[in-house]
């Protein structure tokens, strides 16, 4: 089947004319006769007719008036977007006639004609637009003359890489003889941004380096393949499929990468999220009976959190209504399918799957709005590290070749920190080895796949996008990771705002009818102060503005939707929807200032982890055979603390059993995954990197929890503070106006201690200064922002925020400095801790045998006031009990875990 030649030399498959059925007994010849006019016209909307599942649209669009019929003039004006089309057609013909037949058609496979790209541009959207599901990928044929398939959600990329490519060899070929010199190609990168911009972007390392001056000379040599002194249009062609080759990978990786995140990230959260369920229901039913009762589901929510934030957060109104003791009985009912009265196991189970459906939904749904931000993550990502890569390249090809030697290699591994930074980190185990002197001819080898002797610039990249590979796991599981953390965050914010919310609404509804009065709302909002905090520091500006009197009433013909003068229970929970949705946002942004910083410690922990990683490979590879056999581990455990030191916190449930000699085997099989009986360098690395991924998520857990107290003491002190602030408001407003006179703040400023303390202590700056009269005028003219001669409730209280900003600013750099403080403290006292104990250790073993008797520690505690001493203190209760003879031979069974009668040093550290 013949399919449209591309401008690039690419084959469109045409797809297969629909038939059209006969109308009316019509001949055959008739309807084919029909078909090939509407095939041939070119107008989309026309030819749309002959596809059966698109005739309506077809209708639709050249049915102008919305008759339901096409009349004669509506074919006409088709005809004639039809018409002018052809003409159009017919002229770009004619002037590629005038040109000559082109050398570079799809036959010899050998690239594109510059005219026809923005037709082709064309032609592959309109190949995207009609590909179904169900039929084969578009296709192109290469430069090479290959049959390329083309995912549909790249040809948009593909078109316009194309005609970008197109639009370069353009404007470097300025005689328009089809090819391009040496000399026309410096021109255009001096001259031309268009081409600069090109070249840097194409993704094709040779035609990068075109624009380094002194690298020139060679990479045009690499792309002039037939040496002829030009390159052609075929060979141009010939390196952008291979940039476009590369890019495509990416985008495929991408592609799945993010697949498998979401599938594992949702089978994650269906597991958790049923077994949290399960252990809900159980807590539930406190009698075992596999039912609950109303009695036992209001037990449960006065005595276990879990339940409540459980209920809060499945997202299943039924299941939410369970915490509202005007609701319960009325969920009870729907969930309580076989209406006895009780909620079984399998009734709890089939709501609960409801709820996960409702979960999962959202789950997705968040995912695919985060999804914009982490590609853009993943192309920064992506464009530093091939910067980087290209820079590391030049700086270790010193002779401008194009190409790396075994001598350019050794000379930069040997005196270039940043070459040296480079391959450590990169995630590629091949660059990795390239440091390792007896690793290094064969990380050559690996590198060098035509086995010329030299590292090209293509063999470099391919060893670049391995590691890239690597990086972007990494930053897909940090992304993953911070998404359930967030998540995490998000749920338990979301229960306590909510219950906090629901007994607001109980303390306001005094009379217990379900709604609010406006008289119920004026004494909670004068004399309840857990009402008050809540509503200050809620984030709904109308529920904030019933703290003030004269706004009380505005606010509550906001929220009262159905004019009935209250606030019934519906009302105000979409009051509080509104809030939380605004407090969540707020939460986000928060984490969003954070993620820089957090990324730059990430990175920063992952260097030294690693470093460290690869020193305690060094240290235990005695023979170096880059490889660890059994007695070079035991070596390694028994006499090296560095190596036990970083086994013992690494992350890796294996590595660490390599430190207890009772589980060292089956730690060395686990780690073995090749069964040579030794663990090689890949399979150490492959280990590290998980436990590296352990240890990154134990960070970020330990930071978000840290965060989260604080955000916790903020906001308690925000909601003091603007508590006090309205409370001090009202003192200086003492005509009740809303606003604050000159006056008021002058006589309050003068008689009122509360009113002083406030403003001294405020953090702001104009505030405090009310309090001087001869800056009392430039203050009240920066506090009252819209001029009116009076400071109003906004006023006050933007002041007021602006000066805790402050407050909290520096309480956030103290806490910093002390926990900066306490690590820095802590990590000395560790390290003199196991110090001593290491003395102790010692001290205990008489004879030297590396391990302690029964006799020696009973002798220890006996005699050894130090060993006695430090026992006491260490904190851990088997230590402690072998200073009492009736607990010591328990103790020492507990301690000693292969069994072996006495306590070795990797027990001891243990």
């Amino acid at each position: 089947m013949a399919g449209q030649q591309l401008a690039d030399g690419s084959v469109v498959p045409q797809a297969p004319p629909q038939q059209v059925a006969c109308v009316g007994g019509e001949e055959d010849s008739v309807a084919d006769e029909i078909v090939n006019i509407v095939e041939g016209c070119d107008n989309p909307d026309l030819k749309t007719v002959l596809e059966p599942d698109c005739i309506g649209q077809a209708l639709a669009q050249a049915d102008l008036e919305c008759e339901g019929e096409i009349g004669a003039a509506e074919w006409d004006g088709a005809v004639e977007g039809a018409l002018e089309k052809k003409l159009a057609q017919r002229a770009a013909e004619r002037d590629r006639e005038g040109k000559g037949p082109n050398p570079w058609d799809a036959k010899g496979g050998k690239g594109f004609d510059d005219d026809e790209m923005d037709p082709a541009l064309a032609a592959l959207m309109a190949a995207r637009d009609a590909w179904k599901d169900d039929t084969p990928w578009p296709t192109r044929v290469n430069a090479s003359g290959e049959v390329v398939s083309i995912n549909p959600l790249d040809i948009e990329f593909v078109a316009k890489f194309l005609d970008n490519a197109s639009k370069a060899f353009r404007l470097i070929d300025l005689d328009d003889n089809g090819g391009m010199t040496a000399e026309e190609l410096q021109e255009s990168i001096a001259e031309e941004p268009e081409v600069v911009k090109f070249l840097w972007t194409c993704g094709n390392m040779d035609m990068q380096l075109m624009l380094d001056e002194k690298r020139f000379p060679a990479s045009f040599a690499k792309l002039d393949r037939d040496k002829d002194g030009e390159i052609s249009k075929h060979e141009w062609m010939l390196a952008i499929d291979l940039a476009l080759e590369i890019r495509l990978k990416r985008f495929a990786d991408q592609r799945a990468r993010s697949q498998a995140a979401g599938e594992a990230e949702d089978a994650a959260f269906r597991e958790e999220f049923k077994k949290l369920a399960r252990k809900v229901f159980f807590l539930i039913d406190t009698d075992g009976s596999n039912s609950l009762t109303e009695e036992e589901i209001v037990r449960s929510l006065r005595y276990e959190e879990e339940v409540k934030t459980f209920l809060a957060t499945c997202g299943n109104p039924l299941l939410g209504h369970l915490l509202d003791p005007k609701e319960i009985k009325k969920s009870l009912h729907e969930i309580d399918k076989n209406s006895d009265g009780e909620i079984s196991l399998e009734e709890w189970d089939a709501i609960v799957e409801k709820a996960l459906d409702e979960k999962l939904k959202k789950l997705r749904a968040e995912r695919a709005k985060r999804e914009a931000a982490e590609r853009a993550e993943e192309e920064a990502l992506t464009q530093k590290f091939l910067a980087m890569a290209r820079k590391i390249f030049e700086m270790i090809d010193k002779d401008y070749s194009g190409t790396i030697t075994k001598e350019e290699m050794v000379d930069a591994v040997e005196n270039d920190n940043e070459i040296v930074d480079f391959l450590q980190n990169s995630g590629n185990l091949i660059f990795k080895q390239l440091l390792h002197p007896k690793r290094l001819e064969k990380a050559l080898a690996d590198l060098d796949t035509d086995s010329d002797g030299e590292i090209s610039t293509q063999e470099w990249e391919e060893a670049v996008e391995a590691a890239l590979r690597v990086q972007l796991g990494r930053l897909s599981a940090d992304q993953k990771r911070r998404a359930a953390l967030s998540r995490a965050e998000d749920e338990r914010f979301i229960a306590e705002f909510m219950a906090a919310a629901r007994q607001v609404f109980e303390l306001i509804d005094v009379d217990n009818s379900n709604s609010l009065a406006t008289q119920e709302l004026v004494d909670a909002t004068t004399e309840n102060q857990e009402v008050i905090r809540f509503m200050v520091n809620c984030g709904n500006k109308f529920l904030q503005d019933m703290l003030v009197p004269r706004r009380l009433r505005a606010a509550l013909t906001e929220i009262d939707a159905d004019g009935s003068g209250e606030i019934d229970k519906p009302e105000w929970e979409i009051a509080i929807q509104a809030a939380l949705e605004k407090k969540l946002a707020e939460l986000e942004a928060e984490r969003a200032a954070q993620r820089e910083a957090d990324r730059l410690a990430d990175e920063a922990f992952t260097k030294e982890f690693l470093a460290a990683a690869m020193e305690v490979f060094r240290l235990l590879d005695t023979d170096e055979s880059m490889s660890l056999d059994h007695d070079e581990f035991v070596g390694g455990v028994a006499h090296n603390p560095m190596v036990k030191n970083f086994l013992k916190d690494c992350g890796n449930e294996f590595l660490q059993e390599l430190l207890i000699p009772s589980r060292l085997d089956k730690a060395m099989k686990a780690l073995d995954t090749d069964g040579s009986g030794v663990i090689e360098i890949e399979e150490w690395e492959e280990a590290i990197e998980k436990a590296l991924q352990v240890r990154l998520a134990q960070i970020a857990e330990e930071r978000a929890r840290k965060r989260a107290e604080a955000r916790k003491a903020r906001d308690k002190l925000a909601a003091e503070v603007l508590v006090l602030a309205r409370q001090v408001f009202a003192m200086l407003d003492v005509d009740d106006g809303g606003t604050l006179s000159r006056d008021e703040i002058i006589r309050g400023v003068e008689e009122d201690e509360e009113v002083v303390k406030f403003l001294i202590n405020c953090g702001n700056e104009f505030l405090a200064a009310l309090l001087k009269p001869k800056k009392l005028e430039k203050a009240l003219i920066e506090i009252d922002t819209d001029g009116s001669g009076e400071v109003d409730l906004e006023e006050w209280e933007a002041a007021v925020l602006a000066g805790l900003e402050k407050r909290l600013q520096a309480m956030a750099e103290d806490r910093e400095r002390r926990e900066r403080a306490a690590a820095a403290a802590d990590g000395q006292f560790t390290a003199e801790f196991l110090k001593l104990a290491e003395e102790i250790f010692d001290m205990i073993d008489e004879d030297k045998s590396d391990t302690l008797t029964h006799d020696e520690l009973t002798n220890a505690v006996k005699h050894n006031r130090k060993v006695q001493d430090f026992l006491k203190g260490c904190g851990n209760k088997n230590l402690q009990y072998l200073l009492v003879p009736s607990r010591l031979q328990n103790a020492l069974k507990v301690m000693d875990t292969n069994d072996d009668g006495e306590i070795d040093r990797s027990e001891w550290q243990g």
